[in-house]
């Protein structure tokens, strides 16, 4: 038995080949919708986090960890790699 690959998206032609306003402000209207609800759940959970106390991981922001072989200042010297 043969197994047909499944299309990522369930994508079909529009009936009479015609697209009407009605269609576009449609997918207008879901893709604003999907935008709006997942930029809402990053706001919900990045305010849960600093509620919760918990450090935001963004890069510079681990200071206090000591530097590594080779590696001078914030910057480094050069893509941290020892010096030989």
């Amino acid at each position: 038995m043969q197994i047909r690959p499944v299309p990522a998206a369930g994508l079909r032609t529009v009936p009479g080949g015609a697209l009407t306003v009605e269609d576009l402000s449609a997918i207008q209207a879901g893709v604003l919708a999907a935008m709006g609800s997942s930029v809402a759940l990053l706001l919900l959970r990045l305010r849960l986090a600093r509620r919760a106390g918990v450090a935001s991981r963004r890069a510079g922001r681990d200071q206090n960890r000591p530097a590594g072989p080779g590696v001078s200042g914030p910057a480094g010297s050069g893509c941290g790699t020892p010096h030989r």
